[in-house]
């Protein structure tokens, strides 16, 4: 003997996932009416209310299925972008792989210029120092021992002095292993 309840169920639910979203309507004779023949050859009571919300059940199922659609689409887009901005990342590690290394080959000159200046006396150190650009300038300030670079600074136009020290706060702190 067929437990009814459990076919009526699982039929319905075969039901409302085949059925097209164009036929679906509560209005369609020949889907209740093919519906309705199913469910009587299986010998199971069917009535046009069960039809009707079978029917509404298959519509809400079609516009769950455009909805997970408009999902994935969204999905893929974002995906799209993630991989171009995955790209420009890489892009951008390259380059800073290539300056990176190009500092690290100045790193011996640097900290051999950085000793010079700190072996001057701090009056002239200052006055060699104004002419160089701003950027070398706080290369090489931040590379100094903080006693040397103050005495430096000191010895610099007040000017000068300032501009550079709010160069320095504005900058990144040193890394490790700078300053010393």
């Amino acid at each position: 003997m067929i437990n009814h309840k459990i076919t009526r169920y699982f039929i319905m639910i075969l039901m409302c996932a085949c059925i097209s979203p164009v036929y679906a309507d509560n209005k369609g004779f020949k889907e209740r009416k093919a519906m309705y023949d199913i469910f009587q050859k299986l010998d199971i009571p069917l009535t046009d209310a069960s039809i009707v919300h079978m029917i509404s059940m298959a519509n809400a199922i079609s516009a769950e299925r455009l909805e997970i659609a408009k999902k994935l689409k969204a999905m893929e887009v974002l995906k799209k972008e993630l991989n171009k901005s995955i790209q420009e990342l890489n892009t951008l590690r390259k380059e800073l792989d290539v300056v990176a290394a190009k500092q690290q080959k100045q790193s011996p000159n640097m900290k051999l210029v950085v000793t010079l200046y700190e072996s001057v006396d701090p009056k002239k150190a200052a006055n060699m120092l104004k002419r160089l650009d701003a950027e070398m300038v706080l290369a090489i300030i931040r590379m100094m021992s903080p006693r040397k670079s103050s005495q430096i600074i000191a010895a610099m136009d007040d000017r000068v002095a300032a501009i550079i020290s709010k160069r320095l706060l504005e900058s990144q702190k040193p890394q490790s292993g700078e300053g010393k």
